[in-house]
């Protein structure tokens, strides 16, 4: 398993959890060992954390960074509708 989708799958369960921090860093780490955005999703979790935490321009950022990568996924574009 490559590090990005380890870091999306840690990501995820601490996200579930409550973990905001601890997702936002694993997420973030994810980011930095995909470099190749091979792992669109890892642009999904900060996208959900910063919207919980009303930073809501920076959220808009990643989701839209996720919709542009995961063209065919429609939870991208779902995300991305979520924030008007």
């Amino acid at each position: 398993m490559a590090a990005g989708q380890r870091d999306w799958k840690t990501a995820a369960a601490q996200f579930k959890d409550g973990g905001l921090a601890g997702a936002g860093k694993s997420a973030r780490e994810g980011l930095a060992a995909d470099a190749a955005s091979r792992v669109p999703r890892l642009h999904l979790l900060p996208g959900e954390t910063l919207s919980r935490l009303k930073r809501h321009g920076e959220a808009r950022e990643q989701y839209t960074l996720y919709a542009k990568l995961a063209k065919d996924d429609p939870e991208a574009a779902q995300s991305l509708a979520g924030l008007k």
